[in-house]
């Protein structure tokens, strides 16, 4: 995470074509999306989530969302990473709590946990700490999973890392709609946030732009970014081809790319 930012810090700040105000805000926009895609990659490690499943597909568009498949996979996608979130969290925990449990000094399980005012307390056979302490030893791994899931459950922090990632991705303009239907696209300032983080290999052909935020933020846009992952199966290559286009005239339109002919787009 660290080389990435500094790389991708160093690209804004260095452009030579934005205007003081313009690279702060790309600066500001970069570092929140790299956090959010450091998160979200953690949480893929974390669950060992299989590689054609590492993705987050950008849609572009206006079309009725009934019409629009490409809208609707880009929904899948963010549904399915807050998911992944929310499983490494538990993971976590659970990783801990056997990491505790298996030590070489004695767990004190209550004084692992801040018992609020009206929660559970120590005292309770149904808390958590009561069902750590009574595991038999050793314990499997799905025990601590089990109790991980309940002490997510009933914590006040318990989607903590999703919204956390749902909040940076609103921030920058990358996360869209209402309630299930929320999907992910970029606009003229995160595209030009994009560019700028790229500045030092521009200008580039639209099909390696495209490859390079694949690389960068694992943001699927074209048919080409698609292939190693498992959209291939499910949405045409002239759908994505079209979204493709889609984002190039936005660019265009932005000044951040220009048309040299039907099919050769040059960025930045």
């Amino acid at each position: 995470l660290a080389t990435q930012l500094c790389r991708h810090a160093e690209g804004v700040m260095l452009q030579a074509g934005a205007s003081g105000p313009a690279r702060l805000w790309q600066l500001r926009s970069i570092l929140a999306l790299d956090l959010a895609v450091h998160v979200v990659r953690t949480a893929w490690q974390t669950t060992l989530t299989p590689d054609a499943e590492r993705y987050l597909l950008l849609s572009f568009g206006s079309s009725p969302r009934a019409q629009d498949p490409v809208r609707q996979r880009s929904e899948e996608s963010y549904r399915r990473a807050r998911i992944r979130l929310s499983d490494a969290t538990v993971r976590t925990l659970a990783r801990r709590m056997k990491e505790l449990a298996e030590g070489s000094d004695p767990v004190v399980w209550p004084s692992e946990f801040l018992f609020r005012r009206g929660s559970q307390t120590d005292a309770d056979e149904a808390s958590i700490s009561s069902q750590l302490r009574n595991l038999a030893h050793p314990a499997a791994a799905e025990d601590y999973l089990r109790i991980a899931r309940v002490t997510i459950e009933t914590a006040d922090y318990s989607r903590g890392a999703e919204d956390g990632f749902r909040v940076l991705l609103e921030s920058v303009g990358a996360l869209v709609g209402t309630g299930s239907y929320r999907y992910l696209t970029a606009g003229p300032d995160l595209l030009a946030a994009f560019v700028g983080a790229l500045s030092a290999q521009m200008p580039m052909p639209s099909r390696d732009f495209f490859a390079a935020v694949r690389r960068e933020w694992g943001f699927v846009i074209n048919q080409e970014s698609a292939a190693d992952t498992a959209l291939v199966a499910q949405l045409d290559g002239a759908g994505l081809e079209r979204n493709a286009r889609r984002a190039e005239k936005l660019m265009s339109d932005a000044g951040l790319a220009l048309g040299l002919s039907d099919r050769t787009t040059m960025v930045g």
